[in-house]
């Protein structure tokens, strides 16, 4: 699912507030084309942010894509977990997909469910068309024209339709914000196949699909195309038709899709979503079992916080207890900290980092990817930079005790409030991180003896690998439990 923004110049917020059904105020803060998954997600993010928002959609229902292709076999080619919303945890808890990989009766439920849930519907405008949309300078905001689609009443009086009334032909909707979520495939192409329109048969198109089921029972079928929908109705209809006939352009490439039951406790596992900031993995390289510790920069920036730090300590007791090596991968500002942070006995949680580290009896090492900051980087390299069997980087490693831009505001505060020109104090401040960047280079840390060498990111598996195949001395004795916090 694709979506664009046209952001227009800063302007006072409207005061309009989002009107019930079948009134759209004339000035609003945000109008988005399209009610499917990523139109949906931004009507409930505009919401949370107080935006007054209204979202106009061609269909007479939420789901987007899922709505118009309703052919056979018709189902996301990710897995349904991963396709769904991660915004609210409640709602990924709670909601049980019937398959690893849903069709689209499922997702479209799954579509009706989340409008439902998050009473997005009085926002939404079904059964319309935009049919231009002009930017207003004089305004700073879009006017956007808009009409009846398909056999819609033209009045924008007529009944409710899921929810929403169509609107009138011709109304005009100012908006600051205009966004596009109709995604980049949202127009379905026709061949320009000689004699196409004059065909006396059944004509169908699999991204405009009968909301009827289209009874192809003994009949002879052709299929134009070998894109993901084709690939999708061509096995699911070959045993109903007399005959089926495939004209592709460009051979596909596709592979066993693997579909079947997912099970609760399957889901139960994927949602676990327990402290997202660290990943772990138990992997083989080149045959080796290592433990694999690593920060996730999408969430937190990397930070480490009261949740990952409890998850990576039981990782390296569990990889203790077997006896495998760990490896860190280290990207991260460090550890979070703040009142809500400190309210949370973070020190405590953090501390088990050191700790179990401290008491290791397997080798372990590290390579900094990218961002050493701090007790967090250290955490992630056992305790230190030297406390373990080797700690590397690639040439994209930075360092500080702290995120360097925060490291100069506070070390050098008196410098920079002695200079009272505002721009040379800015043009200062950039020189101070500068050099704060160059010093904390990764190879110039190197050159300071807290690496032990900067490495082509290609050669970090070989690296690796000779590191721990030439430990030696290492007890391996086993943990003797695993704590259960």
């Amino acid at each position: 699912m694709s979506t664009t923004a046209t952001t227009p110049p800063a302007t006072t917020p409207t005061t309009a507030q989002p009107g019930q059904t079948g009134a759209i105020p004339r000035l609003i803060d945000l109008l988005v084309v399209g009610a499917g998954f990523a139109g949906l997600y931004m009507l409930h993010k505009a919401r949370q942010l107080g935006l007054s928002v209204q979202v106009i959609e061609a269909a007479p229902g939420v789901g987007g894509t899922w709505y118009h292709n309703r052919y056979p076999g018709a189902r996301v080619d990710i897995q349904s977990m991963e396709y769904s919303y991660s915004f609210d945890e409640d709602l990924q808890q709670q909601w049980q997909w019937t398959e690893r990989f849903s069709a689209q009766p499922e997702l479209l439920k799954y579509a009706n469910h989340v409008a439902d849930r998050f009473d997005l519907r009085r926002h939404l405008s079904f059964a319309t068309r935009v049919t231009s949309a002009t930017w207003d300078d004089a305004g700073a905001c879009w006017a956007v024209a808009l009409e009846p689609a398909g056999g819609a009443s033209g009045d924008g009086a007529g009944p409710s339709l899921n929810g929403s009334v169509p609107r009138s032909a011709g109304e005009v909707v100012r908006a600051r914000f205009l966004v596009s979520a109709t995604g980049v495939l949202s127009v379905p192409f026709y061949p320009d196949v000689p004699g196409r329109e004059d065909f006396a048969g059944v004509s169908v198109h699999t991204g405009r699909w009968p909301t009827e089921p289209v009874d192809l029972a003994g009949k002879r079928v052709a299929v134009i195309g070998t894109g993901s929908s084709g690939v999708q109705i061509i096995p699911n209809i070959v045993d109903d038709v007399a005959s089926l006939t495939v004209y592709q352009r460009t051979a596909n490439w596709c592979t066993p899709l693997n579909n079947r039951p997912i099970s609760d406790e399957e889901q139960a596992e994927l949602r676990a979503g327990f402290g997202p900031g660290i990943v772990t993995a138990l992997v083989r390289m080149e045959g080796r079992p290592l433990g694999v510790l690593a920060n996730d920069p999408a969430h937190l920036g990397g930070a480490i916080d009261r949740d990952a730090a409890d998850k990576a300590a039981r990782f390296l007791q569990l990889c203790d207890a077997h006896g495998l090596d760990v490896l860190y991968l280290c990207d991260t500002p460090g550890f979070l900290v703040g009142p809500e942070a400190e309210a949370q006995a973070q020190v405590r949680h953090f501390a088990r980092l050191f700790v179990t580290a401290g008491s290791m009896t397997v080798p372990f090492g590290t390579v900094v990817l990218r961002k050493g900051y701090g007790l967090g980087a250290q955490a992630m390299a056992g305790g230190s930079f030297r406390a373990g069997l080797f700690t590397l980087s690639w040439p994209t490693g930075e360092f500080g005790g702290m995120g360097l831009e925060g490291a100069v505001k506070l070390g050098f505060r008196r410098e920079l409030e002695a200079i009272e020109d505002p721009v040379e104090r800015q043009q200062a401040f950039d020189q101070m991180v500068a050099a704060a960047y160059r010093h904390g280079e990764a190879l110039n840390m190197a050159a300071h003896l807290e690496l032990d060498d900067v490495i082509d990111p290609a050669e970090t598996r070989a690296r690796v690998l000779d590191a721990f195949r030439s430990a030696t001395g290492f007890e391996r004795r086993g943990r003797p439990f695993v704590d259960t916090w």
